[in-house]
């Protein structure tokens, strides 16, 4: 089709482009699809297109200290926002893809050694191009509950819903300010029932006090962490 017309000639012209470089550009992607409790195997899915080798690794994350919210960040994109120099590297690997420069697509289901309890970033690298994904071990959850004025979070044993008291829980909260999306962050700790509830940011001070408003939550209670 690029041949055949020049630009301008159809209306698939710019799509032609797209895929053209899509097929030969590299690309590396990352996949986690649960949670791990203590002591299981951590299981991930690699994919990969025009590159002959991944290099992947593996930090400790302390969700509270390591993640810095951009104006341009969301809370479902968080794995952008940690800054990995703050962080423990704990495992690197190489990945060998077998990539015979075809550009076919590949991709394999691959596990890796079980790690202590805590959250932790995986990284891949190949061909000038990286992804992330989350990789959380732990025996505890948090359930957040929004209200207009405040996030109601419970903190607890994932396992028989006991719940964790005297943890600090850190709330990041995006909205509009009548001009730009700014971040802010608020915290508490919850109490003996698991519980706390962590102020939102002045409805005052949004344009809109009904607008939609994107949020993050972490607790952690040692290596007990949860978002």
């Amino acid at each position: 089709l690029l041949r055949t017309y020049a630009k301008g000639e159809t209306r698939w012209y710019e799509e032609a482009e797209r895929a053209a470089d899509e097929i030969v550009r590299p690309a590396v992607a990352v996949s986690v699809s649960s949670i791990f409790q203590p002591g299981s195997e951590i299981g991930y899915h690699l994919s990969w297109r025009n590159v002959r080798s991944v290099e992947c690794s593996l930090y400790r994350v302390e969700l509270a200290r390591d993640i810095r919210f951009s104006e341009k960040d969301s809370s479902w994109g968080w794995t952008q926002a940690v800054d990995t120099s703050r962080c423990e590297k704990v495992r690197t690997w190489t990945k060998e893809t077998g990539d015979d420069g075809g550009h076919r697509p590949g991709s394999e289901a691959l596990r890796a050694e079980p790690l202590p309890a805590g959250a932790y970033l995986l990284e891949t690298k190949a061909g000038g191009v990286s992804a992330r994904e989350a990789v959380l071990v732990t025996d505890a959850v948090l359930v957040v509950r929004p209200l207009k004025s405040r996030v109601l979070a419970y903190f607890c044993s994932a396992l028989d819903g006991t719940p964790i008291p005297g943890a600090p829980v850190r709330l990041d909260e995006r909205f509009y300010d009548g001009s730009r999306y700014v971040w802010r962050t608020a915290s508490a700790v919850t109490g003996d029932d698991g519980t706390c509830f962590i102020p939102r940011a002045d409805a005052r001070s949004r344009a809109d006090a009904r607008s939609h408003a994107d949020i993050f939550v972490s607790a952690a209670a040692g290596d007990r962490t949860a978002f």
